[in-house]
């Protein structure tokens, strides 16, 4: 499987922790420009899943990946290449 649904759940960690941030920030500047109606809520709420997932995508991007990718060099200088043991009978 690849493509969007691949990339969608790599992001998943980091919309599901900045979500409700980037979704009140949204809402709030919607707010400032919204016509009261139906119509305005139904313009606003894929705008916002936009962002949200814009943000995750940014947080994915330049903040998860780095960090896990320098972690894991920093652990291999720390501790090596780590065997696991052999099994005893």
């Amino acid at each position: 499987m690849t493509g969007l649904p691949v990339r969608l759940g790599d992001w998943s960690y980091s919309l599901y922790l900045t979500h409700m941030l980037s979704a009140n920030f949204f809402g709030l500047v919607w707010g400032r420009v919204a016509m009261p109606g139906l119509l305005d809520n139904a313009i606003a709420l894929p705008l916002i899943l936009l962002g949200c997932t814009l943000v995750a995508w940014a947080s994915f991007s330049l903040f998860e990946q780095p960090v896990t990718g320098q972690s894991k060099k920093l652990g291999q200088r720390i501790f090596g290449q780590l065997r696991p043991a052999a099994a005893q009978v």
